[in-house]
């Protein structure tokens, strides 16, 4: 037998193994990246930076057989970076807010028009497809008064009483002909009276109360500090009920808007039908700035200009007397029931009741 050479050495043969990537060095990058993305939430950062400790940690225990700690440094850095992101953001919030408070205080009182004509299109479901109206009278007293009367003594001892006042014959009622009588069959319905409040409209300090301290029910708001908004002049010149105050109607018609105001009154003086846009044609609920209109589709837009009917209708004014139409200048609201003729759409719609803004008096 011959003898067989010896095996030649093998210099690998005592080295160490290659050290391997750490699945959990690796994983925490990848979840740094995503957490980067929400950072606002400042959780997901500061939970991710943890992780990538953890793995570092690891990795440093461990250095022979792992390795990746490029990647611990990565997702630590991207994670330190999105917490103080967050930080900043959360300081800034206040300051921004401060500087423009005229979005929030708009969103207010857009939320409160949306909760009004919410309840209206559900007075509508159970009457008829129409909108609240009470009974319609040719005279101004009741237009734009929001005291009305106080309860009698012998009546409003239930919602319903005031409700049956206000349509049962032979006697008119005192509210015949309001606006805010409309409004007030919504509270007296459940509506909260809060809604009719807007907290930015200088001259409404106070919410209505729906019954007296006697516990008899109000036939309606009890003073002009108790309502922010204008709501569309409901009744034609024969007494009837108008096609656009119903739910089936055009849902891009305007029915309600912050406080109208009065003709010649506030500073600068409104000049409702002017045709200049500027804030001398503004509700003054928002300093002149503009108002919120809630249409029929139940959403409300923030306009510069009153003119956002059909045809650039104008929301302050009546086209003529008798008004057949829509006009962009035409006649300013005033404390006479507006003269309207329908004869279909496109309408003339007008917002009652109006406000004197050197008073802030109905």
């Amino acid at each position: 037998m011959t003898d067989r050479p010896p095996p030649p050495d093998n210099i690998l043969e005592d080295a160490p193994s290659p050290a391997r990537i750490s699945r959990l060095a690796v994983t925490s990058f990848i979840i740094s990246i995503i957490a980067a993305l929400c950072f606002f939430l400042i959780v997901p950062p500061i939970l991710t930076l943890i992780f990538a400790f953890i793995a570092a940690h690891r990795i440093v225990r461990n250095p022979t057989k792992l390795a990746g700690i490029g990647y611990t440094n990565a997702a630590t850095t991207i994670s330190i970076c999105s917490c103080l992101l967050a930080i900043l953001l959360l300081l800034l919030l206040p300051s921004l807010a401060t500087r423009n408070p005229g979005i929030s205080n708009r969103s207010s009182c857009a939320a409160n028009l949306r909760g009004i004509m919410n309840s209206m299109v559900l007075y509508a479901a159970q009457n008829g497809e129409h909108f609240p109206a009470v009974t319609y009278a040719p005279y101004s007293p009741a237009l734009n008064d929001p005291a009305g009367t106080p309860p009698h003594t012998a009546a409003g001892a239930t919602a319903e009483d005031v409700v049956n006042s206000y349509f049962v014959p032979p006697a008119p009622s005192p509210q015949a002909g309001s606006v805010n009588a409309n409004l007030w069959l919504l509270v007296l319905q459940g509506l909260s009276p809060k809604l009719f409040v807007c907290k930015f409209d200088p001259h409404a300090t106070d919410i209505a109360s729906l019954q007296a301290p006697s516990g008899r029910y109000y036939y309606n708001f009890q003073n002009d500090k108790q309502l922010s908004y204008s709501f569309a002049y409901p009744w034609k010149a024969d007494g009837s009920v108008g096609s656009w105050w119903a739910n089936a109607s055009d849902a891009s018609i305007p029915l309600g808007s912050d406080m109208a105001p009065e003709q010649g009154t506030g500073k600068p003086r409104r000049v409702l039908n002017s045709r200049v846009s500027t804030a001398a044609w503004s509700s003054g609920n928002h300093a002149g700035d503009g108002q919120n209109v809630v249409f029929g589709d139940v959403h409300v837009d923030y306009v510069k200009v009153p003119t956002v009917g059909t045809s650039n209708d104008n929301i302050w004014t009546t086209s003529a007397n008798p008004s057949t139409g829509p006009s962009l200048t035409g006649i300013p609201a005033d404390k006479s029931p507006p003269n309207l003729i329908d004869k279909g759409p496109p309408y003339d719609i007008i917002m009652y009741p109006i406000r004197n803004l050197d008073t802030g008096r109905f």
